[in-house]
């Protein structure tokens, strides 16, 4: 088996990955060779109240945070009251829907796509594709999911070069029929792993606190900076357990099969349940990627695991027990996520000799470079030295 790792000092995020790698190769050398398209459906909408613009932007080397930010300093208006479904990379070109208060862009026109685009600054790098009008504020993970259009380069076949053409189809037919392993990339812990560092001073302070020794969760911060700064190191650590537990299953190899008293995801819904038995219904739901098997999102509260099963995961997580308490004591409520995600439409074509292209269509929160690392050892430019 092999893992891809992002160091947190003493200890190591891994990224689980269930096939022997076929190729080297260099990720984003430049923004263009990361293309990101969130998949949307506009909701019909039969309310007379267009309390919300949604507009949809592409930006280049800018994360979702700077897009709101200068979104909201050209509306004058609140972070917070802007709207998004998910978070996209920086180092990327992508495409997403963000959603305005009408009320802040009153003084846009009738033409406001125009409008928008004329106001907002050459360096947010930023271009406006679309608007609509909706009665609700975009929420988060409102999206179905993301077309990616990733250009690999510095290609080399860690294997026989003339066998690396037959190779990779044969990889990228099993993985769009088998799907992948579902580990959280290592983006999600921040450069070297600042954020999961950060996140363990941050946990060993909550299990230490008054409130926490009291039984109590830990006061929310009160600035929008530092409620998101918070979120993403509690995220960085839930992603860090989550991904053990994956390992685990990657290396015993019951990832993709079901095991008693483990809650199984209905595919495409936050749906789960544990099933009375493990019947050849259950086998075939698997094999069809109808259901998934589930690792924890550890927290407050029960996550619908039976009891010897919670045994077995926290077995695997003994060593992070600092982390698991300290995630209950932040009071984030537990929950659970699927082990293996689908690839849909899945290709890649050699576009010369040392460059490739990979498309895919994942389902929100599926990581590409979870993907991309069944494939090979991807370096990301932008981590690289």
């Amino acid at each position: 088996m092999v893992v891809f790792t992002v160091s947190d000092g003493s200890k190591r995020a891994s990224l689980p990955a269930g096939h022997e790698p076929l190729i080297t190769a260099t990720l984003r050398t430049r923004p263009e060779d990361f293309v990101v398209q969130e998949l949307l459906d506009l909701p019909s909408d039969e309310s007379t109240t267009a309390a919300h613009l949604w507009v949809c932007i592409e930006k280049r080397e800018r994360n979702t945070q700077d897009v709101v930010n200068a979104l909201a300093k050209v509306l004058d208006c609140p972070p917070r009251d802007i709207g998004f479904a998910g978070l996209k990379d920086r180092r990327a070109v992508t495409q997403q829907w963000f959603s305005l208060p009408a009320a802040c862009t009153q003084y846009l026109g009738s033409d406001v796509a125009v409008q928008l685009q004329q106001r907002l600054p050459e360096d947010a790098c930023a271009r406006v594709l679309d608007v609509a009008w909706r009665s609700r504020k975009l929420r988060r993970g409102a999206h179905a999911g993301n077309r990616f259009e990733i250009t690999l380069r510095e290609v080399r076949s860690i294997h026989t070069p003339d066998a690396l053409e037959r190779r990779m189809a044969e990889r990228i037919g099993e993985l769009g029929h088998s799907g992948f392993p579902n580990a959280f990339g290592p983006q999600r812990f921040g450069a070297g792993g600042r954020n999961l560092t950060s996140a363990r001073r941050l946990l060993a302070r909550a299990i230490e606190s008054p409130d926490a020794r009291s039984g109590r969760s830990l006061p929310r911060p009160k600035g929008q900076r530092q409620r998101q700064e918070r979120g993403l190191l509690l995220s960085a650590a839930r992603s860090h357990l989550f991904n053990q537990v994956l390992e685990a299953r990657v290396a015993n190899g019951t990832w993709q099969q079901a095991q008693p008293g483990e809650p199984l995801i209905l595919v495409g819904s936050n749906s789960r349940f544990v099933p009375e038995q493990i019947d050849d219904m259950i086998h075939q739901r698997l094999r069809e990627g109808d259901l998934s098997t589930s690792g924890p999102m550890p927290g407050r509260g029960d996550d619908g695991a039976a009891e010897a099963w919670v045994a077995w995961e926290a077995s695997v997580l003994q060593d992070e027990a600092g982390l698991v308490a300290g995630l209950t004591a932040a009071g984030v409520e537990a929950g659970r996520r699927a082990l293996c995600a689908q690839a849909r439409d899945l290709a890649c074509r050699q576009l010369d000799q040392s460059t490739w292209c990979v498309t895919v269509t994942l389902d929100s929160g599926v990581f590409a470079t979870s993907l991309l690392a069944q494939l090979g050892i991807c370096q990301d430019a932008t981590t690289a030295g």
